[in-house]
């Protein structure tokens, strides 16, 4: 295999390749803000509002001063603990600058995925020598999917559409961590599992590792106990294959380093479990179960077969020992640990999927090249014409769903109005009574807490919610109870179209904007 030289003219291409990915994620952005009509205010999401609304609330968190998180979307948010440090520190960068939060998270969002793009191709070099094979595989990862377009139409939501931490495209579109979390991820597996041939100084490895581990402890651990299990299968490997002293002794010394970067932080979590009453309730809910096979076969699609055949050509090089094994064992084993932790009886399953499209598509074009008659220019134009569909369908279901302004997308004047006055007027530490859907706004962009808002972020979420649909169904046999835990409550259209509740003469109005879409505010 090549020694890893990347000429400029291939980093001009990423360079440009990599600016149409990042304005592609971008323009359902602009163009919602752009297009806004009188009447409505953009949220300034196109994608996985669910979850950057979320995160978002994070940013707000530390923008007012906090250090450390503590859970908006409960009414009692418990003690806080050192978590989500990445958005906290956002928090902070956007309040010197003076920048909304939205805005800084899309600032970062962006600078992350330029980091991800260039560490991917940067990575991809080391299997290939010819810069035509790179600039495939690159695009493969970089904004390949599969089969999702297809099975959308009939109906079904594959994993290429919606699984984030899988696909270097999807992460981008959706939030601030993955992208500089898959970056790291490829630095730190590569130092681990080196090339042959290549021998990088101990300082720069030292602190490609040192960064890498860290960002991944701090963001998504999971992939650093996969990139972890890959460096000890390696270190064994050569160890077995009486390889030169001086070198399973510098393997041993980077793992250590990994090691003794990434084991507090996971200790700590452990120890927080147990102390901490609020993270302890999160963990237990924040389930996230991995998808059958066959829906990976189908977010994978074309890639998959040819990966396959890529698999058997890497075998071959394994089973034969040769220079370019660690290649080969770095892309099987990467596969393997994947799919081996996501089948184990864990409630976090899908997260060990992280950056699985990855080696997928190196071994996808490694299979393509193996065999012959396949590896032409118009195939290949092809595959990444169709492998690139499920994306382009994602960018224009965006452009059209901003285009119709639907509610989880806009508010209406009145509750932007609303929130702005929840902004200005009501402490962060005040309980604001909202719908199930209104919950999940308020505190990413009022900063007040809720009685319930997200399924995973609200503590005992199935009864929090039913509590508060019943409260604005007037069906609440509990009512003086809930009220008694609120500060203020939020009557809008999305509470209207569950009911209007009986509120007590004793709370006064504070705000209203009238006409249909208007919001009254009440305050005790």
């Amino acid at each position: 295999m090549s020694a890893r030289v990347i000429t400029r003219a291939e980093w001009r291409w990423v360079a440009v390749v990599s600016a149409l990915i990042l304005l592609a994620t971008t323009l359902p952005v602009l163009y919602g803000a752009l297009a806004t009509p009188p009447g409505y205010h953009y949220i300034g999401f196109a994608y996985n509002g669910e979850e950057a609304n979320p995160y978002l609330s994070k940013i707000v968190q530390g923008a007012r001063g906090d250090w450390l998180y503590s859970l908006p979307y409960n009414a009692d948010p418990g003690e806080p603990f050192f978590l989500y440090e990445n958005y906290l520190l956002l928090g902070h960068i956007a309040r010197a600058l003076v920048l909304e939060p939205v805005v800084i998270f899309h600032l970062a969002r962006l600078a992350g995925g330029a980091l991800m793009l260039f560490t991917l191709y940067w990575f991809i070099a080391r299997f290939f020598a010819d810069a035509r094979d790179r600039r495939l595989a690159f695009g493969l990862a970089a904004f390949g999917a599969g089969l999702g377009w297809l099975a959308l139409m009939a109906g079904y939501t594959s994993a290429d559409l919606w699984q984030t931490q899988i696909f270097p495209f999807l992460a981008v579109f959706a939030n601030v961590h993955f992208p500089p979390a898959l970056a790291a991820a490829l630095w730190v597996t590569d130092a681990l599992v080196p090339p042959a041939g290549e021998h990088a100084a101990r300082g720069r490895m030292a602190a490609r590792i040192t960064t890498g581990t860290l960002i991944l402890a701090l963001t998504q651990p999971y992939a650093l106990l996969i990139a972890a299990g890959l460096g000890a299968f390696w270190l064994g490997w050569r160890v077995a294959a009486r390889a030169p002293r001086a070198e399973w002794l510098a393997l041993m010394g980077r793992m250590a380093l990994a090691g003794a970067l990434g084991a507090p932080v996971a200790l700590y979590y452990r120890w927080l479990a147990g102390a901490n009453a609020s993270y302890a309730g999160w963990d237990r809910q924040n389930i996230t179960l991995a998808s059958p096979l066959w829906d990976y076969a189908l977010a994978f699609g074309l890639l998959l077969p040819l990966a396959l055949a890529g698999v058997g050509m890497a075998l071959v090089r394994l089973r034969a020992r040769r220079a370019p094994d660690a290649d080969a064992l770095l892309l099987l084993g990467w596969v393997a640990i994947t799919i081996t932790l996501l089948y184990l009886p864990l409630a976090q399953q899908r997260r060990f999927a992280f950056g699985l499209a990855v080696p997928v598509a190196i071994l996808a074009v490694q299979g393509l090249k193996a065999v012959s008659r396949l590896d032409r220019d118009p195939l290949r134009f092809l595959l990444m014409t169709l492998s690139s569909l499920t994306n382009v369908l994602l960018l224009s279901l965006a452009l059209v769903a901003t285009s119709l302004h639907p509610v989880n997308l806009f508010f209406t004047q009145g509750e932007w109005d609303a929130l702005m006055y929840l902004r200005t007027h009501a402490s962060p530490q005040a309980v604001v009574l909202a719908s199930p859907d209104m919950g999940l706004y308020i505190p990413a962009w009022a900063g007040q807490r809720v009685f319930y808002g997200h399924p995973h972020e609200t503590l005992d979420a199935a009864a929090r919610k039913a509590e508060v649909t019943a409260f604005f169904a007037n069906t609440l046999s509990a009512f003086p109870a809930v009220l008694k835990r609120a500060d203020y409550v939020f009557i809008g259209p999305r509470e209207r179209s569950i009911g209007t509740p009986d509120i007590p003469n004793n709370w006064r109005v504070v705000f209203a904007a009238p006409g249909p879409n208007g919001v009254t505010i009440y305050s005790r």
